[in-house]
């Protein structure tokens, strides 16, 4: 085999994986045959978390509109439930000591 054509080879390959790739990145986005494009409403998100030490760690979770600190460890306790505080943020906050 020659040098041209083991390089034929191979750009066909890698152009047969960017079709197939573009298509699942085409048909994710517009959600054609069925796929849908937005998931169902989720009610559980991370607010915070802080790690008091390597095995234990201190979260806040949010579900629905209560808000429920968690220490976690060798088990877990729920601490505190409490009304959740304004309105439901994109990005948790977190630590980065870990």
């Amino acid at each position: 085999m020659e040098f041209s054509e083991i390089l034929r080879v191979v750009g066909g390959f890698l152009i047969t994986v960017a079709i197939l790739f573009g298509g699942a990145v085409f048909i994710r986005k517009y959600g054609l045959f069925g796929v849908p494009t937005t998931g169902p409403a989720k009610r559980l998100k991370l607010v915070e978390s802080l790690s008091l030490d390597p095995k234990r760690r201190v979260v806040l979770l949010r579900c629905d509109d209560q808000e429920h600190l968690i220490l976690i460890g060798e088990r877990e306790t729920t601490l505190s439930t409490q009304p959740a505080k304004g309105p439901m943020s994109d990005t948790p906050k977190t630590d980065m000591t870990s």
